[in-house]
């Protein structure tokens, strides 16, 4: 999770990509993931230099930013894994959009319904 923040902070964008490949270098490859210096190695492809990921990866500022996106998760109801979270609402909160398994159709049925908001006449 740290490596993610870590990423998220150069590259918005491909920190969810990031994580992605994180996946497929643990499961796929068989690549200790746990090694910063890989963590670092992968994190270059994602337009961070492996010498100032390392430099960041420790500092108690990435760790209370970690924390904080834990916090967040932990807000939005997350209890287990997988969770989707969607926000922040106009409140700035989060919340669950679905816990579990679910199909694909069914994810996107009710992401929909999410955006949509409450019924109007609720």
């Amino acid at each position: 999770a740290r490596a993610v923040v870590r990423v998220r902070r150069d590259n918005p964008e491909g920190a969810i990509a990031y994580l992605g490949r994180l996946q497929k270098a643990f499961y796929a490859e068989d690549r200790n993931i746990t090694r910063p210096e890989v963590l670092a190695e992968l994190a270059a492809d994602y337009g961070v230099a492996p010498e100032a990921f390392l430099a960041d990866f420790e500092t108690e500022d990435l760790k209370h930013e970690t924390w904080a996106d834990y916090g967040v998760s932990q807000r939005a109801g997350v209890t287990g894994f997988p969770t989707l979270v969607a926000g922040p609402g106009p409140e700035g909160t989060y919340g669950v959009v679905t816990r579990g398994y679910n199909p694909g159709d069914q994810v996107i049925a009710i992401l929909k319904a999410w955006l949509e908001g409450p019924p109007a006449n609720a």
